[in-house]
């Protein structure tokens, strides 16, 4: 995922900033070892983990492969694994698509929200 093009769109108002709200899950998934710039092997332990974010309840998968001295690193791209469909309307980027919750969305649903608060 581009984050330039990601950030361009927050900034411009298009899309909303997203913060993770929980971990969904986390889960070991494989050990190894790696030769350091020395040639040295440094073992590392590999982590597949989801999280939920807001706005939107976005689900995100990642892996995360971490070393002995508590450095971390993502193996591959971070995924969503829950539809968007209706989320990302306000972008055509395809990989946008996936990680944009369009800010107008957002303002609707709490409009929506505090409209249901006063009836209620």
């Amino acid at each position: 995922m581009n984050t330039k093009i990601l950030s361009k769109s927050i900034n411009e108002g298009v899309c909303a900033g997203l913060k993770f709200s929980k971990v969904l899950y986390g889960r070991e998934s494989g050990r190894g070892e790696i030769p350091n710039d020395y040639e040295v092997l440094i073992q590392y332990q590999d982590y597949v983990i989801a999280l939920e974010s807001l706005p939107g309840k976005g689900h995100f998968e990642a892996r995360v492969r971490v070393f002995p001295n508590g450095t971390q690193e993502l193996t591959d791209t971070v995924n969503r694994i829950n539809s968007y469909q209706g989320q990302s309307d306000c972008t055509r980027d395809f990989q946008l698509k996936k990680y944009c919750m369009c800010k107008d969305v957002v303002e609707r649903e709490e409009a929506a929200k505090k409209a249901k608060k006063k009836k209620g």
